[in-house]
């Protein structure tokens, strides 16, 4: 989308020329797009879906991996019930994060995101090279709460 008025641009030699921001801001946005809580399928994100579906969690993991093992591996990194996942979900993004960021991290959730179900070590391995790790205050806050209760 240019802008309408290109009298003192010459489009030939230098370009389209610039976007017009009005335009383009008024635009609208695509359709968000997540994983289904079913498996690979994707579907239109409704609002307010739940964040306990995961779905970046869940893209770590082997396509076709079910969701409730999804969702238990990401609780056992906080050591909290399913009946509290809501209040561990929030973190999702930026353990993700981590996940592409720090090669300790990785290698740490590699190891519970394989098809063997993970070890309680595996789990301590994983929040110790979080909390190592440049995190949110909040993360850190329930990574040590998990770690004195484990």
């Amino acid at each position: 989308m240019t802008c309408t008025d290109l009298t003192p641009w010459n489009a030939k030699s230098l370009g389209a020329g610039i976007v017009n921001a009005a335009a383009a801001l008024r635009q609208p946005l695509p359709q968000t797009r997540s994983l289904s809580a079913e498996g690979d399928a994707e579907v239109a994100a409704e609002p307010g879906a739940a964040l306990s579906d995961l779905p970046l969690f869940r893209s770590l993991f082997a396509r076709g991996t079910d969701g409730a093992v999804v969702r238990e591996r990401y609780r056992s990194i906080f050591g909290v019930p399913a009946t509290r996942l809501q209040e561990a979900a929030i973190f999702e993004a930026e353990i993700v994060d981590q996940y592409a960021l720090s090669e300790e991290v990785r290698a740490a959730l590699e190891n519970i995101i394989g098809p063997e179900p993970p070890t309680a070590a595996q789990y301590r391995a994983v929040r110790v090279e979080l909390l190592r790790q440049d995190i949110s205050p909040q993360l850190r806050s329930a990574l040590e709460a998990a770690s004195r209760s484990s």
